[in-house]
C-alpha cells in the first residue's frame, strides 16, 4: 500500500496542500508520508495490531464512535465487498460536503475505485500516479450508506462468524482443511493458536482433544478476533482470543503445543520471513518437549530454520501443493 499513499500525496499536492482539510480520518495501514498530518486533527482505523501500533507509535490516536470529520483518506483494499463497506462506513463519518480521498493499485482494485465510489453517489474525480489510481469527491447531500451484508459480521454456511476482508472470510482455505486432516491424537496441555484467523483450528482442536485445557488464540486482524471470540464461545475458559501482532511480542516458555498456519504474505508481497518470524516466536513460546504443528505450502523454505531451532522435525504428510510439519523443542 506504500505507493498507493505516495499516490495521495501526489495529488494533495497538485491540489496545493500537503494536508487534506482537518479533522482528517485515514482508514489504512501506517506510512512515513502520514508523519507530516497534524496528530492533534488527524485519527486513523485499522484492522490490524501491527499497524495500530505504527500509528500509536508516530503520536496519532485512533478514532472513536462519534468522531466526525472534514475529509478522510483511504488505502482501499482489494476486496470488494470490504472496499465497499469500508468506504461507506468512511462516509458515514463526513461531515455533509466532506472529502473522501481513496487510492490503490492500479492492479489491486484500484482500476474499479471510480465505479466503486459513483455507485455510493459521489461525483468522482481520478487521477494517476506511481501506478496507482486516485479517486476522491465530496459527501452527496443525499448520501445512503450501501454496507453489504459480507461487510459485517455474520454466519456463514459452515455456521462460523465471519467477515469480508479477514483471511479465508468466505471458506476455510485448503492449507488449513490440510492440516485439519493431520492434527494427530493425544494433544494436551496448554495451547496456542498463532495466526488464528477466526478460530477454524482452534475450533477443531478443542472439539476433539478433550485434554487439551487452554487454547491461546493470537490474531493480528481485529475482525477476524471479534469472529474467532463468538466462534469459540461454546469452550468458555478454555479458549482466550488475543489481539496481537506476533513477530513484535516476547514469549515466554509456556506451551505444550503452538498449531499454525503462518502468514507469508504482507499485503501483496510474498514474504517467507514473516512465517520464519512465526516460527522463531513459536520456539521461545514452547516449553521444552513442546511441539509445533504447522502447514505451509510446498515452496516456503522452513525446513532450514526449523531443523536450526528444534531437536527433531518430522515431515507428517504433503498433498494438495501443501506440507504438515511437527517439530519438537
Amino acid at each position: 500500500m506504500s505507493d498507493a499513499a505516495f499516490a495521495i500525496d501526489h495529488v494533495l499536492s497538485l491540489q496545493g496542500t500537503s494536508s487534506p482539510p482537518a479533522p482528517c480520518l485515514v482508514a489504512g495501514d501506517y506510512h512515513a508520508v502520514f508523519a507530516g498530518l497534524p496528530s492533534r486533527t488527524t485519527r486513523f482505523i485499522t484492522p490490524y495490531k501491527g499497524q495500530d501500533d505504527a500509528w500509536r507509535t508516530a503520536g496519532f490516536t485512533p478514532c472513536v464512535h462519534e468522531d466526525v470529520f472534514e475529509s478522510a483518506l483511504v488505502l482501499a483494499p482489494r476486496q470488494k465487498d470490504e472496499l465497499m463497506g469500508l468506504l461507506s462506513n468512511v462516509a458515514q463519518r463526513l461531515m455533509p460536503q466532506g472529502l473522501l480521498m481513496a487510492s490503490a493499485p492500479n492492479d489491486g482494485g484500484g482500476r474499479s475505485l471510480v465505479k466503486v465510489l459513483a455507485a455510493l453517489g459521489f461525483d468522482v474525480h481520478e487521477a494517476s500516479k506511481h501506478k496507482c489510481r486516485v479517486v476522491w469527491g465530496r459527501v452527496p447531500s443525499a448520501f445512503a450508506a450501501a454496507i453489504p451484508a459480507t461487510a459485517l459480521p455474520h454466519l456463514r454456511d459452515d455456521g462460523l462468524w465471519t467477515q469480508a476482508g479477514v483471511f479465508a472470510w468466505d471458506g476455510i482455505d485448503a492449507g488449513s482443511r490440510f492440516l485439519l486432516q493431520h492434527i494427530g491424537e493425544g494433544r494436551r496441555g496448554i495451547w496456542a493458536d498463532f495466526g488464528a484467523g477466526i478460530g477454524v483450528l482452534g475450533r477443531e482442536l478443542l472439539q476433539s482433544h478433550g485434554d487439551v485445557m487452554r487454547l491461546d488464540c493470537y490474531e493480528h486482524d481485529g475482525r477476524a478476533v471479534a469472529c474467532a471470540g463468538r466462534n469459540l464461545a461454546d469452550f468458555g475458559g478454555r479458549a482466550q482470543v488475543i489481539w496481537s501482532n506476533i513477530p513484535a511480542m516476547v514469549f515466554a516458555p509456556l506451551y505444550d503445543g503452538i498449531v499454525m498456519n503462518p502468514p507469508f504474505h504482507a499485503g501483496r508481497d510474498v514474504r517467507a520471513s514473516l512465517g520464519q518470524a512465526f516460527i522463531t516466536q513459536a520456539y521461545a513460546a514452547l516449553k521444552k518437549g513442546g511441539v509445533l504443528l504447522l502447514v505451509a505450502n510446498n515452496h516456503l523454505p522452513y525446513e532450514t530454520l526449523l531443523g536450526e531451532l528444534f531437536a527433531a522435525v518430522i515431515p507428517v504428510a504433503v498433498g494438495h501443493g501443501y506440507k504438515v510439519i511437527q517439530a519438537v523443542k
